[in-house]
């Protein structure tokens, strides 16, 4: 073997992600992400995309997201307004499902060569 250390599971998971992988993957409330972003912990775009899954992957009714659901709800009708809801559930879904198999396959390439098993 040679001397390169292998990358552990953990420094997989660290790869670069884009800002709406970012954001899709956020566990954080609304009011946690805006102070992340006011304090220069999110980027713009990160913040951008955060505000657009969580506005549109439920329904709403307070304040800036219940206003954008009663236009959308009046100008789409019942079902357009439920089937963009579902389309956002889908993207978010989507990006978790595919970082999920993404890190299924690391693991599986980083066990297999500690063990010099051929993946």
């Amino acid at each position: 073997m040679d001397n390169v250390m292998p990358a552990t599971p953990v420094m997989v998971r660290n790869r670069q992600r884009s800002d709406m992988e970012k954001a899709a993957l956020s566990s954080k409330t609304y009011e946690v992400a805006e102070y992340h972003y006011r304090q220069g912990l999110m980027t713009e775009l990160e913040y951008r995309w955060f505000k657009f899954f969580w506005t549109w992957s439920a329904v709403r009714f307070a304040a800036t997201a219940g206003r954008k659901h009663d236009r959308a709800f009046d100008r789409l009708g019942t079902t357009l307004y439920h089937k963009r809801i579902a389309k956002v559930r889908r993207m978010i879904a989507r990006i978790v499902y595919n970082e999920q198999k993404r890190w299924d396959v690391q693991v599986a390439e980083y066990n297999a060569k500690v063990a010099n098993i051929p993946a």
